[in-house]
This record gives structure tokens, C-alpha cells and sequence, in this order.
């Protein structure tokens, strides 16, 4: 409960921060992150301690974004873009638009409330072989197609979806349950905690 507590009090000075924060990472605070990039240590390293170091090494560097697990990376949910919108803002959001089905339906009809636009943000189909190939099916080439499918990574489960379940460790050295965070519970597996799974 500390660590939640702690965790709510840094976000709340980091959400008080957001008008004032740029559109771009300051490059001093950014050199700064270099002061992360340590070996990892043998044992594991008190909760707190992480946060406290994510916060004085990362928040400076960050840019303003009210979303969920924003350490400087790519940021997409439902989270900021129906906030947007319902400030009266349109919105284009990067991937992930959404962590699940209810949180699409939710998102869709904050849309249609506001009248806002909302574009997701996919820039892989404007690859050349992307936009080959739907060239082939616009004009029929591929024949009369009926399914689709579409995964990240293929149809396996390396980046998206459930893993084999593993033996969840103690929660001293990884609290499971507080790393999915707001994301649909799955089983534990190792191949989660790479850093970029949405």
C-alpha cells in the first residue's frame, strides 16, 4: 500500500506539472537518463527505490501526456484520447488505442458523444509492401477473401495476447498483480516483463 501511495503522490506532482512541460524532451534532462544505464544488479532492488529512480532520471525527460505508464516511450489508450475529447479536442493516437474490447466500445462512444475526430495511428500500412498488397486486394487480385488475420509478431503470442503460464515469483521480487497495472489480467510469464508489451 506505501508503494501505491507513493506512486499516487508522484503522479499527482507530475499531472499538477503537465501545462508546463514541453512537447519535446529537454536534452539536458534527457542526457541525464544515462544515469540508468547500469548493469542490473544480482539481487532485486527495492520497489520504492525503482520508483524513486524513475521518477528523479525519467520524469524530467518526459514530455506532457496525462496516459497511463508513460516513461518516455510510445503511449497510446483510451485513457488520453477520451480525456481529449472531452475537452473538445480531435485526437490521432499511436498504438495501443486500447487494452481491450470494453475500453474500444468506451472510447467509440466518447467519440460519437463528442463529435470529436479520432485517428488511430498505424504508420506500417504505409509501407511499400503494406500498401502492395492492399493494392492486390482492392482490385481482386488475391481472389474473394473472407478472413483476415492480424497479430502483432504473427499469430504468436510473443508481444501481445497470453504466454504459457509460468510460476509466478514471490511478490518481493516481482508483485504480478501490481505490474499488469489497469491492463486485463493474464498468467505470469517471464516473456512480460521485456518492457514492451502494451
Amino acid at each position: 500500500m506505501e508503494l501505491l501511495e507513493d506512486a499516487a503522490r508522484r503522479a499527482i506532482r507530475f499531472l499538477k506539472s503537465l501545462d508546463g512541460r514541453p512537447v519535446c524532451a529537454d536534452p539536458q534532462a534527457a542526457a541525464r537518463l544515462d544515469q540508468l544505464l547500469v548493469p542490473a544488479p544480482r539481487d532485486p532492488t527495492p520497489d520504492r527505490e525503482v520508483l524513486a529512480q524513475l521518477d528523479e532520471y525519467v520524469s524530467p525527460a518526459t514530455i506532457a501526456s496525462a496516459g497511463p505508464r508513460f516513461f518516455g516511450f510510445v503511449i497510446g489508450g483510451s485513457l488520453p484520447a477520451t480525456l481529449a475529447a472531452n475537452y473538445g479536442k480531435d485526437v490521432y493516437c499511436e498504438k495501443p488505442c486500447t487494452k481491450n474490447i470494453v475500453e474500444s466500445i468506451a472510447l467509440a462512444d466518447t467519440f460519437r458523444r463528442t463529435g470529436r475526430v479520432f485517428q488511430a495511428g498505424t504508420q506500417r500500412r504505409s509501407l511499400p509492401n503494406f500498401m502492395f498488397s492492399i493494392d492486390l486486394a482492392r482490385r481482386g487480385k488475391l481472389g474473394k477473401l473472407h478472413t483476415l488475420y492480424a497479430h502483432p509478431g504473427g499469430l504468436g503470442t510473443a508481444t501481445s495476447g497470453w504466454a504459457p503460464e509460468e510460476t509466478e515469483p514471490d511478490k518481493d521480487v516481482i508483485d504480478w498483480d501490481l505490474y499488469l497495472g489497469p491492463s486485463a489480467w493474464r498468467p505470469f510469464n517471464k516473456k512480460f516483463l521485456d518492457g514492451f508489451n502494451f
